[in-house]
């Protein structure tokens, strides 16, 4: 076939439209429509251009914005991508803390590191839009890769931060309030800072 299947579709409508438009008897309304398709066709094929086309979309483009979960997370904090590097990693699609425990504000108390560990993953994985709400099982696991996890205080502790929390006992979960991401941005801050790094925010 030399011509496109809409092209033909286009041209049944027009004829079709033709002859409602010169308000046909109905008796005579099949051969005015052949009539009407033949001229259609005449007129294609006689007319300086070709039968229309179906035109190809245009190329997609990506749309994702560069970056990925650090990404996010730089421009949720208004924070320096290159610097939040040195707190978390992005690996396999998850979101984990490579601060060492030294590199906390006050390292020695375990519940203070508990709290701040605790924060910096809230932080992270709301941030990253990882999770909206975290499960305490998720953060005890950073803490005790850290090793500041003291597990008989560890809920008490967490549930001293800006966090809203819901579930039973064993499946609690938590989300940070507004509080909570503005405490998690100042003490981000105070980490680079104190590492020398520049926590200028982003422009």
């Amino acid at each position: 076939m030399t011509r496109s299947i809409d092209a033909v579709t286009q041209r049944l409508r027009e004829a079709a439209e033709a002859v409602d438009a010169a308000s046909i008897p109905e008796d005579l309304r099949s051969a005015a429509f052949t009539a009407a398709f033949d001229l259609l066709g005449e007129d294609m094929e006689s007319g300086s251009g070709t039968p229309p086309q179906p035109q190809s979309p245009p190329a997609s483009e990506d749309s994702e914005p560069t970056g990925g979960l650090l990404a996010k997370l730089a421009r949720k904090l208004q924070l320096d991508e290159s610097n939040l590097s040195y707190v978390y990693e992005e690996s396999e699609g998850n979101l984990n803390l490579v601060l060492r425990r030294n590199m906390l504000p006050n390292p020695a108390s375990r519940a203070a590191a508990m709290r701040d560990v605790s924060l910096l993953c809230l932080a992270g994985r709301q941030a990253a839009e990882l999770d909206e709400w975290t499960a305490f099982d998720v953060l005890r696991a950073e803490c005790e890769d850290l090793n500041v996890l003291d597990r008989a205080n560890f809920a008490t502790e967490v549930q001293t931060l800006d966090i809203l929390v819901r579930g039973p006992r064993r499946t609690k979960e938590a989300k940070l309030t507004r509080h909570g991401f503005d405490r998690a941005t100042e003490l981000i801050r105070g980490i680079l800072e104190g590492m020398g790094a520049s926590a200028a925010s982003v422009s």
